[in-house]
């Protein structure tokens, strides 16, 4: 992969949940009957997993698919031929051992399923790829996807 060019998307938080909802929870939002959310959301999960239905995903959490497509649509746009998704998490005086520990829990189960490996294969400071989505419309599927986490911060 020498000389390619990558699109690098950072979701840098300290111990924050990767958003307020799971896919699962997104779609059963209640909206209004002209929103075309819930139909976003089928064709992102059609695109990034490659056709399950977002049931059987709902689990996942929302952040992680939306920036997942993100970043391979901006390497599109960028004319890059790799993306990469690299969760920074940060510890402080403020951070929370358990909010963490969930945090890494939903990161490995997203990484996981994309991937097709085991959760406990996930391990941060290792990037996990390439990664070949499905695509759709908008998301390309002949960019390949990379996805990492790196801790940093004062060592306990």
């Amino acid at each position: 992969m020498s000389g390619e060019t990558i699109a690098i998307d950072v979701e840098a938080n300290v111990d924050e949940m990767f958003g307020d909802s799971s896919i699962g929870e997104y779609l059963d939002r209640p909206r209004k009957e002209t929103s075309k959310a819930a139909e976003r959301l089928k064709m992102l999960c059609e695109a990034v997993f490659g056709g399950p239905a977002c049931g059987a995903v709902g689990n996942l959490r929302y952040q992680l698919l939306h920036a997942s497509a993100a970043v391979l649509i901006r390497a599109k746009s960028a004319g890059a031929s790799l993306g990469l998704l690299l969760v920074h998490e940060f510890k402080t005086d403020k951070w929370d051992m358990e909010k963490s520990a969930a945090n890494l829990a939903d990161y490995k189960s997203f990484v996981a399923y994309l991937a097709g490996m085991k959760p406990s294969d996930v391990r941060p400071g290792e990037i996990i790829g390439p990664i070949n989505v499905r695509g759709g419309q908008f998301v390309p599927g002949e960019i390949p996807l990379f996805i990492g986490k790196l801790v940093s911060g004062p060592s306990e």
